[in-house]
Parts: structure tokens; C-alpha cells; sequence
């Protein structure tokens, strides 16, 4: 049987990276505006947060990009203290490009499997709520890169992963499309919305013994672990959950088989 043609849509951070931004570039961003500054790096960090949080909770309509783009949000934390004078153009950038190839970490088990779906001939497509222009460099520096056939980012598409118009590039495409993350919002209720198949991402330990197609129906025991599940979880529920990376290729093939079945029921 000829598997239906199907597109994965992959989170990035806590699905197949480390948080390379937030371990790695932001404390380094952190640090040197503090030694600047004179000013506490708690009080920074926590006016870098509520700075991105207005933003995207308030997106410019001519440019989504930039209420994503730390450049940008860390120029307005220097002004706002006095040292926007001081700071190099394009900081953030420049560290996630000096540092990457040395310090960016993908997940157990990512690039296997990218290498398997993409040798059956299963397009892949980056799906992250970040810029492109920073993620490409951490791609790039793990050799994750080349197995993407495309990049949905505020930068490439010009909407925040909170919008269902971010994924419209797709929405009418006549494939099987699996949105995987670790987010019930960004990456399960939202794709749900647009008729995506969900898979959800979630380190439990406890899950293991159960089939991936099971576990959905156990969230809720786990409602204090999950980000989102208060707003979400009742909501929707992902079609299959996978503790590990390694799990995605039997439940992708699952997902194809049930399609295909779907379809020729028709």
C-alpha cells in the first residue's frame, strides 16, 4: 500500500532542541545589561518577560516578527536604562551565531528520527514560535537543517504561532498534516483548529506502559505538569502523546494507515 503523502509540522524548543535560547543567549543578554546598567539581573529577566509579553499580546498588524525579536525587546530594555548607546547593533543575534555551533544541544533521538521520516519521503517543516533567522543558526549548527523542506516562523509568514493564520500556507493543502510540540496551545489546540492531527510531546515517565493512542485519555492526572492544560486541556485532546522522540515514526506511520483507511472509505 502507497502511504498517504503526509507533512510533519515540529516545534522546536522541548521537542527536538534544547532551549538554547533561554539556557544560553539570555544569560549572557542578562549579564551584560546588568554590568552596564547597575541594575539587578532578577529585575532585567523579569522586564525582558514582561516586555516580550506585552508585545505579543499586542502585535503590531504590519509586523508580527517584531514582537518575537529579542533584538528588538533588549534595544528597548537598554533605552529604557540609559546604555542603548553601548549596546552592539544586533546583540542577540550575534551571540546566538558565536555560540550556537558549540553550545546548542539537540534532543535525544532528533536527528534519527528526522532521518527516518525524511528517507520515506515525509516532508518536514519547522514550526516555532520564534524568529527563523535565530533558529536557523541552531538548526544549522546540529545538522538538523536539511532535513526541513519549509519554516513556519513569525519572520517567514508574517503571524505569531498563536494565530491560526500562521498555518494557511497549508490549510488547503490535500495531505495528512501531524503537528508535534509540547504545547497543547501552540501546538495542538491551535492546529486542531485547522484540521491537523496533534501530536503532543510529554516527558512522563509514568505514560510508558500505555500506547501512545491511550494516553491522551490520562491527561488530566497529569493537569499541574502540563503548560496551557487549565485553559486547553478541555478543550482538545492531542490524537496521540509520545514520551520519547524515538516513539514519533510508529505513530506517524499509525496516523498514515488511518488516513489512508479514511480515505478510501469514501
Amino acid at each position: 500500500m502507497t502511504a498517504i503523502q503526509t507533512t510533519v509540522f515540529f516545534d522546536l524548543d522541548g521537542t527536538i532542541v534544547e532551549d538554547f535560547f533561554g539556557k544560553v543567549i539570555l544569560p549572557m543578554v542578562v549579564a551584560t545589561l546588568a554590568r552596564w546598567s547597575g541594575v539587578d539581573e532578577s529585575t532585567l529577566r523579569h522586564e525582558i518577560a514582561d516586555e516580550r509579553h506585552r508585545r505579543t499580546a499586542n502585535p503590531r498588524m504590519d509586523n508580527y516578527a517584531r514582537s518575537v525579536d529579542y533584538d528588538q525587546i533588549v534595544d528597548t530594555i537598554a533605552a529604557r536604562h540609559g546604555i542603548a548607546s553601548r549596546l552592539p547593533d544586533y546583540l542577540c543575534f550575534k551571540l546566538v551565531s558565536r555560540h550556537a555551533p558549540y553550545k546548542a544541544k539537540s534532543l535525544e533521538g532528533a536527528y534519527d528520527v528526522l532521518s527516518q521520516l525524511h528517507q520515506v519521503g515525509i516532508d518536514l517543516v519547522v514550526s516555532t514560535l520564534g524568529l527563523f533567522r535565530y533558529q536557523s543558526l541552531v538548526l544549522q549548527a546540529l545538522g538538523l537543517l536539511k532535513f526541513f523542506a519549509d519554516c513556519l516562523a513569525p519572520d517567514t509568514v508574517g503571524f505569531l504561532k498563536t494565530d491560526p493564520r500562521f498555518l494557511q500556507r497549508y490549510q488547503a493543502l490535500n495531505t495528512l498534516k501531524i503537528s508535534v510540540g509540547d504545547s497543547l496551545r501552540d501546538d495542538i489546540y491551535m492546529p486542531h483548529l485547522v484540521g491537523f492531527k496533534t501530536v503532543l510531546v510529554f516527558h512522563e515517565p509514568d505514560l510508558r506502559s500505555l500506547n501512545a493512542f491511550e494516553r491522551p485519555h490520562h491527561l488530566d492526572r497529569y493537569a499541574h505538569k502540563l503548560r496551557y492544560y487549565e485553559e486547553y486541556g478541555g478543550k482538545v485532546q492531542p490524537d496521540a502523546v509520545i514520551t520519547q522522540l524515538a516513539e514519533l515514526p510508529d505513530v506517524v506511520y499509525r496516523l498514515q494507515e488511518n488516513g489512508a483507511t479514511a480515505v478510501r472509505a469514501r
